[in-house]
C-alpha cells in the first residue's frame, strides 16, 4: 500500500527521539528549576538525620521532594494535556505530603526551626506554582469548550 510505504518513509526520516529533551513553556520551566532545587536542598537538609531514623521520615522525605520534579517531567513529556493535568495533580499531592513531613521533621528535632521554615516555604513557593499551572490549563480547557460566536 503507497500510503503505508509513505508514512513508514516518513517516520524513518524524522529526527530521533531525544529522551532528554522535553518541550515545556516558561512557567515549566521554572516550576521544574524551582521544583529542582527544592530537591537539592532536602537531600542536604536530611542528610544528618539520625540512622536510626532511615525507614522512617528520612526515606520518606526524599521520596516525596523528588516525586514533585520527576512528575512535572513526566507529565511534561506526555502526549496529552489530560495526563499532563494529572501528573501536576500527582506532583501537587507529593508537595502536600513533603509539607506534612518537614513540619514533622522539626517538631522531632530532626531539622532546626529556621531550616524547617525555609525548606516549608520553598515547598509552599513549588505547590503554588503547580496550583497556578493547573488552574491556566483549567481556564484553557473551559476557553475550548466554549461555544464559537455564529455570524449571521
Amino acid at each position: 500500500n503507497a500510503t503505508t510505504v509513505d508514512t513508514i518513509r516518513d517516520l524513518k526520516n524524522r529526527e530521533p527521539f531525544a529522551p532528554f529533551t522535553i518541550v515545556m513553556n516558561s512557567g515549566d520551566r521554572y516550576l521544574i528549576e524551582d521544583a529542582d532545587a527544592l530537591a537539592i536542598a532536602i537531600y542536604k537538609g536530611s542528610k544528618d538525620f539520625p540512622r536510626d531514623e532511615s525507614f522512617g521520615v528520612r526515606s520518606q522525605l526524599p521520596r516525596a521532594d523528588v516525586s514533585i520534579p520527576s512528575n512535572i517531567v513526566e507529565g511534561s513529556a506526555r502526549r496529552g494535556e489530560r495526563e499532563y493535568v494529572n501528573f501536576l495533580n500527582v506532583a501537587r499531592g507529593s508537595a502536600a505530603e513533603l509539607h506534612y513531613l518537614l513540619g514533622l521533621s522539626g517538631k522531632l528535632g530532626y531539622l532546626l526551626p529556621a531550616v524547617t521554615d525555609s525548606l516549608k516555604g520553598a515547598t509552599d513557593k513549588v505547590a503554588a506554582q503547580l496550583q497556578a499551572m493547573l488552574n491556566e490549563l483549567d481556564v484553557r480547557r473551559v476557553q475550548s469548550q466554549e461555544p464559537k460566536a455564529r455570524r449571521l
